[in-house]
C-alpha cells in the first residue's frame, strides 16, 4: 500500500533556541566508555551507535620498503608463475617485507594461497603494469583466486571454546569466561551467542494438528507465555509457518495455538512433522533467521547446536548462533579476559547462552595491492571468490583492478580490521542474485571499505554477519542485473545479522537494508548521496532506501535522495513498491514475513534532503524517543550541525585527486553549489572515487567493437544488428556513430540473438540510415 506519511507541508523544524540547554545535555551523556566524545555526538544516542574511528587497520596499511623476493613473469601458460609467486610467499612469512611482481602478464594456474602465512605484501607495479590472469581457484572454505587465511577452522570444526559468564554490557572491554586456560594475550576470538529463536523438535514428534489446534514442541525451554505471537518457520509441511497466537503452555518446551496473530484459524488437516524454529518478538533489538517469519530464506553462519565442541549448547538444544563480534584479547587476568575493541552490541545476555570460541591461528598484516586480477576464465562458480580473507586480521586489498568475478571480488570471512581500499570492482560473470563486489560472512567485525569504484556489479557491497565497520566514499554506477531494467544498490545489508555498521558519503543507487536472510541493528547512513537511479537508466524497483522489516534502529542523518521523476512518494511500505523515497517496515518477498511497524517506529532520520519534500528535513517526528528492549528511550539529536564525518578526524589523503579536490563534506544539507553529475539541489559534489570513473579512459585491451547493419525500433525497443557476437543480455555496451544518433548512448541489453542485440529506448529515432558500432566492455585503464 502506498503512503505518503508525512507531507512537506508537516515538517516540523526545531527551535534553534531551544537547542542551547538539549546541546549542554547532550554534552555530558552523548560520550563513549572512554569519556571521549565521539563525532557523532549530538546527532545519535551513544546506545545507537559505535566508535567507527577504530575500523581499519590501526594507524592504517603499513608502509612497507624493503623487498624480500621479487618475481618476473615467465611467458609461459603452465603453472611455472604460480608455482614461482606461491614460493616467494612462502619464503617471505613473517618478514614484514615485500614480494615484488614485475612488470607483465602472470598466469596463475590454481590460484594464490597464503597459508599461515603472516607479515608479506604481495605488490605488483601498478594495475596497469602488472597483469594475473586467472584459469583456476584454490581452496579457502569454499574457493578463491586469492586466499589469505590462517587455520582453517570454520564454525563448524573449531579447536576450542568456552562459556561467557559474565560482562554483557555493551561498551564493555571486561568480560568473565569459565575457562581461559586456552586463551593468550594477542588471540583473535568469536563471541556469540544463541538467537531469538528455538529448534522446533525434528519429525514426527515437533508439530502435530488435532481438530484445528497445533501443538509445538521445541528442544529446550521455550520462556513463552500464553496471549504472545509466535513466529513458526522452517517446519517440513506446508501451513505450519506463520505467526501465531499462543493459547497454551503445557509444558516448558510444548505450546499450542488455534488462530493467527491476525485473528484467523491456524490450518487443520496437517501430517505430523516439526524441525525449523520458533520465535517471540523481543520488541527491541532483536536477532532471528527463521525463514517464513522474519527471513525470506535460512542464512545458515555460525555455530549451530547440538555440537560436541561447545559447552555452551543444553542436552539435545538445536539452535543457532549467528550474533558475533570478533575480538583480539590484550589482557587476561584469572578469567577475566580484556576485549580490542569493546562490545558494540547491546544485547548479550545469560538467558541466549553466550559463549567464546576461537580457530587458532589468523593471517595478519599481509597485503595484495598495486595489480590486475583478472578472473575471466577462472572457471570458477557462485562459490568462488576473488580475494578471500579467512580467520585474518589486519590485513588488505590495495590498488586492485578485479575484472569479471564470480560471487564476489573480495570475500571476508571470519575477519576484523580489514582495509579495502581505492580499489576498482568491474563486472560478474552471472549478474544474478549472488554478484558482489565486497562480502562479509560469517562473523566480522570492525573493517574498513573505503574509496572504491564498483561498475557492472549487481550489489558493491553485501554487508551479511558484520559488526562496527565502515563502509566509505565508494561509487557505485551500472549495477548489471540479469533482470532487466531493475534497479540495484550499492549496499544490501544484513544476511544473517549485521549491526552497528557506518554508510558514510558513498554515491551510490539506493541502500536495500534487506530481511532475506535474517535482522539487523542500528545500520547508519551518513552523508551518502543515494540516488535512487543509475547509469544507465533503470525502470524498476526505484527506491532510495529500503528498511525491510525487523531491521531495526536504523540512523539516517545528512543523506541527499532521489533523482526527479524517479521518487514521486516520500515513504511507502511496499516490498514491490517502486518510485519511493523511503521503503520501510515491509515484508521482503515471502507471504509468512509479515511487516514491522517497529522498523518505521525506531527508524531515527535527521537532516536528509529528498526530492519530493524538495528540502532538508529536521522533523522531530522522524526521530524516535520511545523505550525499546535492550536500547532504551534514546536521546533525540540536540543540533542541526553536522559534523564533516562519523569516523575520520579531517579531509583523508585521498581526497586531493589528479582531477580536482572536492570539498569536504562534499555530500550533505549544508554542501551548496555541488556540482556532481548525478546531483541535486548542489547538495552534492563527485566524490573522489567517482572523479576516478568519469576521467580514466577506456583500456582498449578489453574492450570490443562490432559494426552496426541495421538498426530497428518497435514498442520502446531498438534492436541492432551486428552480427556474431559473445554478448549476453544483462551486458552494458556504448553504442555510437548510427546516423539517426537518437540509437546512441550507454544501455543494458535486455535480450540477444547470434546476430543482434536488444535494448530499452522509450522514444522512436527514425527509420535507420548508415553507420554505428557497439562497443563492449568499458573497463577502465585504472591505475
Amino acid at each position: 500500500m502506498k503512503r505518503d506519511f508525512v507531507p512537506k507541508q508537516a515538517v516540523v523544524r526545531r527551535n534553534h533556541h531551544s537547542l542551547i540547554l538539549a546541546l549542554v545535555l547532550a554534552l555530558v551523556l552523548l560520550k563513549t566508555s572512554n569519556g571521549r566524545a565521539q563525532a557523532w555526538s549530538g546527532i545519535l544516542d551513544p546506545s545507537r551507535a559505535a566508535n567507527w574511528a577504530q575500523a581499519g587497520i590501526p594507524g592504517g596499511i603499513p608502509n612497507r620498503t624493503t623487498v624480500c623476493r621479487t618475481v618476473s613473469p615467465s611467458g609461459r601458460t603452465d603453472s611455472t608463475d604460480m608455482d614461482a609467486i606461491d614460493e616467494a610467499i612462502k619464503a617471505c612469512a613473517g618478514t614484514d617485507e615485500v614480494v615484488l611482481l614485475k612488470p607483465g602478464k602472470y598466469t596463475i594456474t590454481h590460484g594464490l594461497i597464503f597459508n599461515g602465512v603472516s607479515g608479506v605484501t604481495l605488490r605488483g607495479a601498478g594495475p596497469n603494469a602488472t597483469k594475473l590472469v586467472f584459469t583456476g581457484t584454490v581452496a579457502c572454505g569454499e574457493s578463491a583466486d586469492v586466499c589469505i587465511m590462517g587455520s582453517s577452522g570454520w564454525s563448524e570444526n573449531y579447536p576450542g571454546s568456552t562459556t561467557w559468564t559474565a560482562g554483557y554490557s555493551q561498551g564493555t572491554a571486561k568480560i568473565t569466561v569459565q575457562s581461559a586456560s586456552d586463551l593468550h594475550v594477542g588471540q583473535i576470538i568469536d563471541l556469540d551467542q544463541r538467537q531469538d529463536a528455538i529448534g522446533i523438535t525434528r519429525p514426527p514428534n515437533g508439530a502435530s494438528e488435532s481438530n484445528g489446534v497445533i501443538t509445538i514442541r521445541t528442544t529446550i525451554a521455550h520462556g513463552y507465555r500464553a496471549g504472545q505471537c509466535v513466529g513458526i518457520g522452517g517446519v517440513r509441511v506446508a501451513g505450519y509457518d506463520g505467526w501465531y497466537t499462543i493459547a497454551a503452555v503445557p509444558s516448558p518446551t510444548t505450546f499450542r495455538y488455534h488462530l493467527t496473530c491476525k485473528g484467523e484459524t491456524a490450518h487443520t488437516g496437517l501430517s505430523a512433522s516439526g524441525g525449523g524454529a520458533a520465535t517471540v518478538d523481543t520488541g527491541g533489538v532483536y536477532v532471528s533467521d527463521v525463514p517464513g517469519a522474519t527471513s525470506d530464506e535460512a542464512g545458515g553462519v555460525g555455530r549451530v547446536c547440538p555440537d560436541s565442541n561447545d559447552p555452551s549448547c543444553l542436552p539435545g538444544e538445536i539452535s543457532q548462533r549467528n550474533q558475533m563480534e570478533l575480538k583480539q584479547i590484550t589482557a587476561i587476568s584469572g578469567n577475566q579476559i580484556t576485549l580490542d575493541p569493546p562490545l558494540e552490541l547491546p544485547n548479550w545476555r545469560a538467558p541466549q547462552a553466550p559463549g567464546v570460541w576461537w580457530t587458532g591461528n589468523h593471517a595478519k598484516l599481509d597485503g595484495i595491492e598495486s595489480m590486475t586480477l583478472d578472473y575471466t576464465s577462472d572457471n570458477g562458480g557462485q562459490a568462488t571468490g576473488g580475494i578471500v580473507f579467512l580467520n585474518s586480521y589486519e590485513c588488505w586489498a590495495r590498488s586492485i583492478r578485479s575484472i569479471r568475478g564470480d560471487r564476489d571480488h573480495v570475500w571476508l570471512k571470519q575477519s576484523a580490521r580489514i582495509d579495502i581500499v581505492d580499489n576498482y570492482f568491474f563486472g560478474q560473470k552471472s549478474g544474478g542474485e549472488m554478484s558482489y563486489g565486497v562480502e562479509t560472512y560469517n562473523g566480522d567485525s570492525d573493517d574498513l571499505v573505503q574509496n572504491n569504484i564498483c561498475q557492472h556489479i549487481v550489489t558493491c557491497i553485501m554487508n551479511g554477519t558484520d559488526t562496527g565497520s565502515v563502509y566509505a566514499y565508494n561509487y557505485a554506477f551500472d549495477g548489471g542485473y540479469k533482470v532487466a531494467n531493475w534497479l540495484t544498490p550499492l549496499i544490501s545489508g544484513n544476511h544473517d545479522f549485521s549491526a552497528y555498521d557506518l554508510f558514510e558519503g558513498n554515491d551510490a543507487p539506493a541502500i536495500s537494508i534487506d530481511d532475506v536472510h535474517g535482522t539487523g541493528t542500528a545500520i547508519t547512513a551518513f552523508r551518502n548521496r543515494l540516488r535512487g537511479q543509475d547509469t544507465p537508466a533503470k525502470t524498476n524497483s526505484l527506491n532510495s532506501v529500503v528498511v525491510s522489516a525487523f531491521d531495526r534502529f536504523a540512523n539516517f542523518a545528512g543523506n541527499v535522495l532521489g533523482t526527479p521523476d524517479g521518487q514521486e512518494v516520500y515513504q511507502g511500505e511496499d516490498a514491490t513498491g517502486s518510485g519511493y523515497v523511503w521503503n520501510v517496515g515491509a515484508q521482503a518477498e515471502d507471504y509468512d514475513v509479515p511487516d514491522d511497524p517497529l522498523t518505521v517506529s525506531s527508524l531515527l532520520r535527521w537532516g536528509n534532503y529528498d526530492v519530493v519534500s524538495d528540502e532538508v528535513r529536521w522533523s522531530l517526528a522522524e526521530v524516535p524517543t520511545a523505550v525499546f528492549t535492550f536500547l532504551g528511550a534514546s536521546s533525540p539529536p540536540s543540533t542541526d550541525v553536522l559534523p564533516a564525518s562519523f569516523y575520520l578526524k579531517a579531509r583523508p589523503a585521498f581526497w586531493q585527486t589528479t582531477w580536482g579536490t572536492p570539498p569536504w563534506p562534499a555530500i550533505g544539507p549544508g554542501v551548496t553549489g555541488g556540482g556532481a553529475p548525478d546531483g541535486i539541489g548542489g547538495h552534492s559534489y563527485a566524490i573522489p572515487a567517482q572523479l576516478c570513473s568519469m576521467h580514466t579512459p577506456i583500456d582498449p585491451a578489453y574492450q570490443h567493437a562490432w559494426g552496426v547493419k541495421r538498426a530497428t525500433w518497435s514498442y520502446g525497443k531498438a534492436t541492432l544488428t551486428i552480427g556474431s557476437n559473445i554478448l549476453v543480455a544483462h551486458d552494458t555496451v556504448t553504442v555510437s556513430g548510427i546516423n539517426p544518433s537518437g540509437y546512441d548512448g550507454i544501455f543494458a541489453l535486455t535480450s540477444r540473438t547470434a546476430s543482434t542485440v536488444t535494448y530499452a529506448l522509450p522514444e522512436d529515432p527514425g527509420a535507420y540510415a548508415s553507420g554505428g558500432t557497439v562497443t563492449w566492455p568499458n573497463v577502465l585503464l585504472f591505475n
